[in-house]
Order: structure tokens, then C-alpha cells, then sequence
């Protein structure tokens, strides 16, 4: 069954069809500073539209998903990408978190923050596929990870630091239909994503849009991210000192995700990204 899955999958990234391997989510190699502590996940996909110039969730049964987070692998990605360019950009950027999320302090400098962003293209298109009725990253976008190594313009990523043991091993996912129309039925096709992971005591959290402007002018980026006590690593990365940036409590980083969709729907952004292929 496997293998003739292989043979009619196609690539998220390349677009190549079949030799696909089986892609760890979360990276294999965290297994060596983050223990695999349980045997089960909990997994609650979430939509989010507006109606009625209202911001409408419909959050699905909650569900219990057997096996540890971190050992959960997906087939579809080609081989060739996985233990080549993905490996090549996965490696270099897991040399800079992992301090992060044991809790040591360092300074990143921007070139280490461009090699995290690449990868953050990989690691949360993956998690993207998590739920495949609230994904809402485009090929075009994969395409463009795929052959520039780097994140395209509509996405913001921001990275910061906690201590809850809630957030030591998750992610939370939101898929959402941007429009300025009003009184639309619930999607079937979002065209947002919006995602916060904690691994350890380090906190990433992406967004991304296609075809609608939920993200905050050039101008207006760095104190965006700073307002939910993060930093800004994608687009405009600049010079972090990891000591300086705030513990983030458990209730924050949950009401942090519904914050960016509730600001970015409620009112938009002006001269915000939007991705063309």
C-alpha cells in the first residue's frame, strides 16, 4: 500500500510525482533534547470567516491522535528534496534554535535569523498539511520555498521565549478565509493560515495570505511583532539579543493566535503582502 502510494503521490515542494519519503514533521533529530514523554496528541482543527463583519470560528470535534507529536510523519515530499535541500537548510537553522529551546541566551544575528526563516518555509507547510480542510498554504508558495530557499513575501514569522509546560511540545493551527465581503458561508478553501508552535521554551509563530492583505505594512512590522512580545524574523529580520526578549505567560501565547486573526480581520492592514505567483 505504502509503495504504490509512493508511486501516484507528487512532491508539496518540487511538484515531482512519486519516490516520495516519509518526512518527520517536527525534526527527528529534536527527539535528542525533547523527550517523547507520551504515547497521544490532541487535535482540534479550527476555521475561522467572516460574517456579518464578524470574525466566526467553527472549531472542530476535539480528537485524540495516537503517537507522540514529534514522532508523526507525513509522505509527501520526493525523496531527492528530503535528504537534499531540506536537509542542507533544516540543519544549520536546528543549530540555532536548539539553545533557544533549552532556555540558553545568544544573539542572533541576522544571517542566522535568514537560515531559521528558510526553514520555518519547510516546518510549517508540513504542519500545514496537518489538517488538509484548513490548509491554506498554495503551491505557488511551496514552489517558491523550493527554489529560493527562502520564504516568499506574504508570510511574517515571528520567534519568541516562554516557560509553560502547556506550550513545551504543540502547535495550534488556524486556517481562515480573508475577503472584504460579508455574509459569506463558511469556506471550503482558506486562504490564511495562521500558526503558533512551542518547542521546549522557544515560541515560532507564522502567518501567511494569498490573494488578501491580514499583514502589517514594512513600516509597521516591527512593532507589530513586538506587540505580542515576540520578534520579527521574516521579512526584515534584525539583530536579536535572546537575554532582552520577555517570558511569555501560558495565557498569552493562547490568546496570541486568535489576536492576530481577530486585528488582522476585523480591520485589515494597510499596504499589507499579498503573494502572486
Amino acid at each position: 500500500m505504502d509503495n504504490e502510494r509512493a508511486k501516484k503521490g507528487t512532491c508539496i515542494f518540487c511538484g515531482r510525482a512519486g519516490n516520495l519519503s516519509k518526512q518527520h514533521v517536527f525534526p527527528d533529530r529534536l527527539k535528542n533534547i525533547i523527550p517523547r514523554d507520551t504515547d497521544y496528541t490532541w487535535q482540534q482543527p479550527v476555521m475561522y470567516w467572516n460574517a456579518g463583519g464578524k470574525l466566526v470560528t467553527s472549531p472542530e470535534r476535539l480528537k485524540r491522535i495516537n503517537g507522540h507529536l514529534g514522532s508523526r510523519k507525513y509522505r509527501i515530499v520526493c525523496k531527492p528534496c528530503n535528504e537534499g535541500w531540506m536537509n542542507r537548510v533544516e540543519h544549520p537553522a536546528l543549530d540555532i534554535l536548539e539553545p533557544l529551546i533549552l532556555g540558553e541566551n545568544r544573539i542572533l544575528r541576522v544571517d542566522d535569523l535568514e537560515r531559521v526563516s528558510a526553514f520555518c518555509g519547510i516546518f510549517f507547510s508540513m504542519l500545514d498539511r496537518d489538517h488538509l480542510p484548513t490548509s491554506a498554504i498554495g503551491q505557488a508558495e511551496r514552489s517558491y520555498i523550493y527554489e529560493h530557499r527562502q520564504l516568499p513575501e506574504n508570510w511574517c514569522v515571528l520567534i519568541g521565549r516562554h516557560q509553560s509546560p502547556k506550550w513545551h511540545f504543540r502547535f495550534h493551527h488556524i486556517g481562515a478565509v480573508g475577503s472584504r465581503e460579508i455574509n459569506i458561508p463558511p469556506p471550503k478553501s482558506p486562504n490564511v493560515q495562521i500558526c503558533t508552535v512551542g518547542i521546549g521554551q522557544l515560541i515560532l509563530h507564522a502567518m501567511s495570505a494569498q490573494g488578501w492583505q491580514p499583514l502589517p505594512s514594512a513600516q509597521r512590522r516591527a512593532a507589530w511583532a513586538n506587540s505580542f512580545g515576540m520578534a520579527l524574523i521574516h521579512p526584515d529580520p534584525y539583530e536579536i539579543d535572546w537575554a532582552n526578549m520577555p517570558v511569555l505567560p501560558t495565557d498569552h501565547i493562547e490568546r496570541c493566535a486568535s489576536a492576530v486573526a481577530q486585528r488582522s480581520f476585523a480591520k485589515g492592514f494597510e499596504g499589507g503582502a499579498t503573494f502572486k505567483p
